[in-house]
């Protein structure tokens, strides 16, 4: 055996300054391939959770339908811009507090849940922005304890969500400026079109928040509908959103992101999210899980999708009214 020695490297303005690449992991890779049901057994309560997706768009519906069978709670939810996946985690009240930018149901409104959790006093509502949240988690994912922002004079973000927002001085300037303290999560959970068995991540579609929610947690955990085989991004490592480093563990899971869409698999499903939406407007949400819930994702697929795989076709679509129509 040889001596190696320690070479150090100073880096240069050209190596600092260049953008990172993402390339797969190697089936070398300490990533968990679980059923769902184990997946969610390793969040605890009163565990911060991030949400992957973007409103009605490859929201982790799997794995928080699992929450609420395994009833999970005391949770603090984060996302950028939520949906169903944290308000019905406020209507089932397993939310302690939300940390977000918007929740609700685009064309179709506000969240009826969050809105009424909110409203009565149980649920703590964390407002911010878009822009706030995501400063946050990148502030966690660069290990700072905060991150600068501007953009928020005259705001009263800064008395709802006073929690994270503060107003500051520059100290170059000695300017008021603002700043956002870091967003850890505990458990960052996404959902994706396929992963590979080391946790490499591939998502048809927009990588909305994933990656920076996997960068900023303590542990990232994906439903994906597929599971690929070992080193399957090899060859086209350029084919990887979310690098397996970054991945705890992985569970596959058909129809993960039902009701929702999942770009490239499924359209949402709007006679399911109508019935949930008209089912929580009218306090009656337990209904809407009895005919739905199960007691796991098979009995939900059998009761929700069987029979109706080709009406939920992925169509590329810009319109709540119109599904298969198609803007030039």
């Amino acid at each position: 055996m040889g001596t190696t020695t320690a070479t150090t490297i100073i880096p240069t303005m050209a190596t600092t300054m260049s953008t990172p690449t993402i390339t797969a992991t190697s089936s070398s890779t300490m990533t968990d391939v679980v059923n769902l049901s184990t997946l969610v057994e390793r969040v605890d309560d009163g565990s911060t959770v991030g949400f992957g997706g973007k409103t009605l768009h490859r929201a982790p519906m799997a794995f928080v339908r699992e929450l609420v069978r395994q009833d999970v709670s005391n949770l603090v939810a984060v996302g950028l811009a939520n949906s169903m996946d944290v308000d019905l985690l406020a209507g089932t009240d397993q939310l302690e507090a939300a940390a977000y930018g918007y929740v609700g149901f685009e064309a179709y409104g506000l969240a009826p849940n969050v809105r009424q959790a909110i409203e009565a006093g149980e649920l703590e509502a964390r407002e911010g922005t878009c822009y706030t949240v995501a400063t946050g988690l990148r502030a966690a994912s660069q290990g700072v304890g905060y991150l600068p922002v501007a953009g928020l004079a005259g705001s009263d973000l800064l008395d709802v969500g006073s929690d994270y927002l503060a107003e500051t001085t520059d100290p170059f300037t000695g300017e008021s400026t603002y700043a956002v303290r870091r967003i850890r999560p505990d458990v960052a959970v996404v959902h994706a079109t396929e992963a590979d068995t080391s946790g490499n991540v591939r998502f048809d579609g927009a990588d909305l928040t994933e990656e920076l929610l996997a960068k900023a947690a303590r542990r990232t955990f994906v439903t994906a509908e597929r599971i690929v085989e070992p080193d399957a991004f090899a060859t086209d490592p350029g084919a990887v959103d979310v690098p397996g480093v970054l991945v705890d563990a992985v569970a596959e899971v058909p129809y993960g992101g039902h009701p929702c869409s999942c770009p490239g698999a499924y359209e949402y499903d709007r006679d399911n999210l109508e019935s949930y939406l008209e089912h929580s407007r009218s306090n009656d949400l337990e209904d809407y899980l009895e005919g739905v819930l199960g007691e796991d994702e098979s009995t939900y697929r059998a009761a929700s999708i069987d029979g109706r795989e080709s009406a939920l076709e992925w169509q590329p679509t810009t319109s709540l009214d119109s599904p298969t129509e198609v803007s030039s």
